[in-house]
C-alpha cells in the first residue's frame, strides 16, 4: 500500500512538472514568435458553371442553363472572403412543352389547340437570357492544399428578358405565374440572393475544379422567378488569373536570364577567337 502511494505522488510530481514545462514553453513561444499580420489578399477567379433548374412548378421539363462570370474579391486570414460578381446567363429550349389553354392565352390562334388529358392544351418554346451583379460573402470552413470547402452568400440585382412563343404559329405567349396567376412582363428587374455549399480541388495554383449545390431565389417575383428558384448544382473549372499572371513572368524573368547568359557567352567565345586570329 506504501509503495503504491508513493508511486501515486511520484507520479503527480512528474505530471506537474512535466505541465509546467509546458505551459512554460507556450507562454515563451507566444512572446517570442512574431505572429504574420492579418492582411486582406486580392483574389479574382472566372467562373464557368451549369445549372439545371425547373421550367415550371408545374412542368417536369428542365432547362439547362449555362452561367458564365467573373468574380473578384478580397480574401482575409485565408478564411473569409468578401467580393462581387457579374454573371451571364442565356439558354433557349429546342423542344417545346404542353401548356393548359385558358382565356388568359386568347392570342393563340385556334389551328394550334390540342386535346390531352381531358384539357385543351398547346405547345410552348422558352428563351431566357438573364444579366445580374452579386455582392458575395464566403465563409471557408476548411481549407488545406488540395482541397477548400466553403459556404458562399450571395445577393444582388439582375435584368431578365423571357420569351414564350406558341410553337406552330410563333405567336408571343403571355407569362403568367403557375403559383399566383399574375401577367409579367418579358423584360423585368430582379433581385436574386443565393446560399450554398462548395468544394474547391485544387489541382494547381493556377486551376481549380469546383463542384457545388445550394438554394436560389428571387426575393420579389418576377418573370425570373419560375427559372431562377429552386435547387441546382454546378461544376467547372476555375482559373486564377492573377497567379497565371505571375507564373508567366516568372518563367519569362527565367527565360531572358538564361537567354542573356547564352549570348554574353557567345560574346565572350567570340571575342578570344578575335584575339587569337
Amino acid at each position: 500500500m506504501t509503495k503504491m502511494r508513493n508511486f501515486f505522488i511520484l507520479f503527480l510530481v512528474i505530471s506537474c512538472g512535466l505541465i509546467n514545462i509546458l505551459i512554460a514553453q507556450t507562454l515563451s513561444d507566444s512572446l517570442t514568435k512574431v505572429k504574420p499580420e492579418k492582411k486582406w489578399i486580392f483574389d479574382s477567379q472566372i467562373d464557368q458553371r451549369n445549372s439545371i433548374i425547373p421550367t415550371s412548378a408545374k412542368i417536369p421539363s428542365t432547362i439547362s442553363l449555362p452561367i458564365i462570370g467573373y468574380n473578384m474579391g478580397w480574401v482575409h486570414n485565408e478564411r473569409i472572403r468578401l467580393g462581387v460578381g457579374v454573371y451571364y446567363a442565356k439558354s433557349q429550349e429546342s423542344r417545346a412543352y404542353p401548356e393548359k389553354y385558358t382565356s388568359a392565352y386568347a392570342v393563340i390562334p385556334k389551328s394550334s389547340l390540342f386535346y390531352r388529358d381531358k384539357e385543351v392544351q398547346f405547345l410552348i418554346q422558352k428563351s431566357v437570357q438573364m444579366y445580374y451583379l452579386t455582392a458575395n460573402f464566403e465563409w471557408i470552413f476548411f481549407k488545406s492544399k488540395w482541397l477548400d470547402l466553403s459556404i458562399p452568400v450571395e445577393a444582388g440585382l439582375g435584368y431578365s428578358s423571357l420569351s414564350l412563343t406558341e410553337y406552330f404559329s410563333g405567336v408571343k405567349v403571355p407569362i403568367i405565374s403557375p403559383r399566383t396567376g399574375k401577367t409579367f412582363k418579358g423584360e423585368d428587374v430582379f433581385i436574386p440572393a443565393t446560399l450554398g455549399l462548395s468544394a474547391m480541388f485544387n489541382l494547381t495554383p493556377d486551376v481549380g475544379f469546383q463542384a457545388g449545390g445550394g438554394y436560389r431565389y428571387v426575393l420579389a417575383e418576377t418573370s425570373a422567378s419560375q427559372d431562377f428558384n429552386g435547387y441546382f448544382y454546378m461544376v467547372g473549372i476555375q482559373l486564377i488569373p492573377q497567379n497565371i499572371i505571375k507564373n508567366f513572368k516568372n518563367d519569362y524573368k527565367k527565360w531572358k536570364g538564361k537567354h542573356k547568359k547564352k549570348v554574353e557567352k557567345k560574346d565572350t567565345s567570340d571575342s578570344k577567337i578575335i584575339k587569337t586570329n
